[in-house]
């Protein structure tokens, strides 16, 4: 991940319960919350859904400790559901070695209230699960699967610390084939980095830099091939993919990948709008949440 950080019944009430006005910093310009379309025009659930339709693979870039956003993604998913397209939901927050514990989840068997403990949510997540409770309502009311996509932490620490090439081949055996992130995005990682490195979380130099690139790669690449792998397996779409906006944004990241293992993958981003509306792009949906 990049960072650490009810709904309604009926989707109606879920995306009309976050309808209520925030002013926009510029004067005289007031903006609602919810999804909006590449051309700027609010959406209503079912026209969210129709956005949907035919897409295999729907992204949705969150920040992680944001309530307003685990709402909106929650509506979402009752939009997709309601209006005939329940979703499969893959979470970046849950390792793929947890993916018993959501299907325990999913049929009953452990209820929400246990689910973080079973989950050891605050160990290996760190955000407040609370705020994200309204998916995992939703996901139960709908019956909808839930797909863990992430790489255990400590897979990943070795990765950072070692190298691909320096890892047992048992460790090497569980990685996806990884993709190199796109010429135009590298800008945005070397920000990305130095801003990690300023704060001790990432090394120094050249090598310092390839190595977080290849964990950032290691990443999307294992987000985007596990959902393949699993709606392949499960002969289901779409595939709601929650994650991190740096994920999600200007197509690359997560569905950089999705279009690299599959070219003919339709994919539907649904990126964050806080303080300035991000350019409409076709394939793009924005959501607000807040001024």
């Amino acid at each position: 991940m990049i960072g650490k950080a009810g709904i309604g019944a009926l989707a109606g009430l879920a995306l009309a319960s976050i309808g209520c006005a925030h002013a926009r910093p510029a004067p005289e310009v007031h903006v609602e919350r919810g999804f909006y379309g590449p051309d700027g025009a609010l959406l209503g659930p079912a026209e969210v859904a129709n956005a949907a339709s035919g897409v295999r693979y729907v992204l949705f870039g969150e920040t992680h400790d944001s309530a307003c956003d685990h709402e909106m993604e929650a509506a979402l998913l009752e939009a997709l559901a309601a209006n005939g397209m329940p979703p499969v939901v893959g979470l970046e927050m849950v390792a793929v070695s947890e993916q018993g514990v959501l299907d325990r989840f999913g049929d009953g068997s452990i209820d929400l209230a246990d689910l973080p403990a079973a989950l050891a949510w605050q160990e290996n997540w760190g955000v407040d699960f609370a705020i994200y409770e309204p998916i995992f309502a939703t996901a139960r009311r709908w019956g909808l699967p839930l797909l863990a996509l992430n790489l255990p932490r400590d897979l990943v620490r070795d990765v950072a610390r070692a190298g691909i090439d320096g890892l047992p081949p048992e460790e090497r055996a569980r990685l996806p084939a990884i993709v190199p992130p796109p010429p135009e995005q590298e800008s945005m990682l070397r920000e990305a980095w130095e801003a990690h490195a300023g704060q001790g979380r990432a090394g120094a130099g050249d090598e310092g830099f390839r190595r977080f690139v290849l964990v950032q790669s290691l990443w999307d690449s294992q987000m985007a091939s596990a959902a393949i792998t699993w709606r392949r397996a499960l002969d289901r779409e779409p595939v709601a993919i929650l994650a991190g906006a740096g994920h999600v944004v200007n197509g690359w990241g997560i569905a950089w990948r999705l279009r690299a293992y599959e070219p003919e993958a339709s994919v539907l981003s649904i990126v964050p709008w806080r303080d300035e509306p991000p350019a409409g792009a076709p394939g793009t949906l924005s959501f607000r949440c807040g001024p």
